[in-house]
Order: structure tokens, then C-alpha cells, then sequence
């Protein structure tokens, strides 16, 4: 068991990254038998990124790096990563692009529901080619990988 701060979550690759209390840098394997619990609710790596930056308790296998539990109901920022970039990665499915409020809505694999605002440096890749064209260049529907800050919910990259 080791108590420390959530650092990132890689939801295609299932893995997430935690900065144990003693300075040491867990990279963790989330399994099907993984329990995750974001703020006391059961609930999937999607979810686990909405607490990046903050406190997590977990409990893993220390041989094979699989997480067994993670638990991210305590208060406060975690020591050690609350001012470092809070990445996550997630694969699901476009569902909606709002021109208005300059924001993208995806469903994760997980079923779960991100919107992600998109700013003047985010990305877009369609078939590993940057565009130019913004997000408007994704068809809603597609297959999409993002990358984006879970802290503030910023996009940095799609791609399709």
C-alpha cells in the first residue's frame, strides 16, 4: 500500500502514475480486477482522471506493478504534483463539437462523458497528419484519441 499523489492516467494504455509520498514514481497497470473508487464512487480510469493533482491511497501488486485499489476521496492537493501538468489520455467516440463555447464532447470506451475545451494550441491529427482545420476536420462519430490536461480540462490533441 502507498499513499501519495495521482500524477496522470493513460486510459488506452491502463496505466496510472503515482508520485508515493517518499518522492518515489509508481507506474501502475490497471486491470479488469482493478478496483478504482474517484471520490468514493466506483468508477473507471475516465473518471480516475478528474482527480489528477490530487491525493490517492493505493494498493498494488508490487511484483507485477498491477493496481489492485485506488482510492481518491481524501482532501487536498497531494504533495509533489499539484503544479505539474496533469496529462490524460482516453480513446471513445466524438460526440459533439460546440463552436460557441469552443468545446468537444467525448464518450469514453467506459461509457463515460468528457467535455474537453479546445484552445488555439490544441492539435488535430486525422490519420497521423497534423490540419489545420480544427476539430471541425473530426466527424462526429468517429473513433478518437485524446490527450488533454484533467485538471482544467483542456484539450491538447485529438486524433481520429
Amino acid at each position: 500500500m502507498a499513499t501519495g499523489g495521482l500524477r496522470s492516467v493513460n486510459a488506452i494504455a491502463g496505466k496510472v502514475v503515482i508520485v508515493a509520498d517518499n518522492g518515489t514514481k509508481l507506474e501502475l497497470k490497471v486491470t479488469p480486477a482493478s478496483k478504482i473508487l474517484a471520490l468514493g464512487v466506483l468508477g473507471g480510469t475516465t473518471a480516475l482522471a478528474a482527480q489528477i493533482g490530487g491525493p490517492a491511497m493505493v494498493e498494488y501488486d508490487t511484483e507485477s506493478r498491477a493496481l489492485l485499489a485506488i482510492d481518491t476521496r481524501q482532501e487536498g492537493p497531494a504533495r509533489g504534483v499539484a503544479d505539474t501538468v496533469s496529462n490524460a489520455t482516453l480513446a471513445g467516440t466524438l460526440k459533439g463539437v460546440d463552436t460557441v463555447s469552443g468545446t468537444v464532447t467525448v464518450v469514453a470506451e467506459d461509457g463515460a462523458e468528457i467535455v474537453l475545451r479546445a484552445t488555439s494550441t490544441s492539435t488535430v491529427m486525422i490519420g497521423g497528419m497534423a490540419t489545420g482545420h480544427g476539430v471541425l476536420a473530426v466527424k462526429l462519430g468517429s473513433r478518437v484519441v485524446v490527450d488533454y490536461d484533467a485538471r482544467t480540462n483542456t484539450l491538447v490533441r485529438i486524433s481520429a
